[in-house]
């Protein structure tokens, strides 16, 4: 039996938590880091979805800083399904999450249903981006949305599963059935402005 292998793209600002949720997930225990990513980090991990499917999932996790945009872009062409993560105490962070999609419609010819925004660091009480804020995000460019914590691994596990079963597996056979998200304009814009 082929087990399915889908690659993932975690996105955003640095400092939102890309990697401790990154480095949680992948090893199943608290991360500790003070440190940024350079480039990009790769790991590896099967999960059982809930109707009992095994999925193989390859994860890419990449700097947030401007000047490793361009190594960073090289990634997306592969990917199968990207998280955009912002930091809930972190207004600013949030701000550039459509500077974050356009580059993923900018390369990447993927359906809506494969991006989730995620709101990171919710067990904080800094908090300066109401959850409706990002759901409405969400909702209005037709995209997933969840809030985590990071350091919360059931959290952190049930969201890798909501984002690989939101969307139909790939098919054996190699098919082009994507949408071109390029096409796609929201009917408004609540911060950022995508074109």
């Amino acid at each position: 039996m082929n087990i399915p292998k889908i690659k993932i793209l975690l996105l955003g600002e640095s400092n939102v938590g890309k990697s401790c949720l990154f480095q949680h997930f992948i090893k199943e225990e608290p991360p500790y880091f003070d440190n940024s990513t350079l480039g990009t980090d790769v790991g590896r991990k099967s999960l059982i979805l809930n109707n009992g499917q095994k999925v193989n999932l390859e994860i890419w996790d990449t700097a947030g800083q401007e000047r490793f945009r361009t190594l960073v872009a090289r990634h997306y062409r592969l990917a199968e399904r990207v998280m955009i993560i912002y930091d809930v105490c972190s207004m600013k962070s949030f701000e550039e999450v459509g500077t974050w999609l356009r580059e993923v419609y900018k390369h990447t010819n993927l359906n809506r249903e494969h991006i989730f925004l995620v709101g990171n660091k919710n067990d904080l009480d800094l908090r300066e981006v109401p959850p409706e804020l990002g759901m409405e995000w969400a909702n209005n460019y037709g995209i997933n949305f969840r809030e985590l914590s990071a350091m919360n691994y059931t959290e952190v596990e049930e969201l890798f599963i909501d984002l690989v079963e939101n969307c139909q597996l790939p098919s054996p056979i190699l098919q082009d059935n994507s949408v071109n998200l390029k096409q796609y304009k929201p009917k408004r814009h609540i911060c950022c402005k995508l074109g």
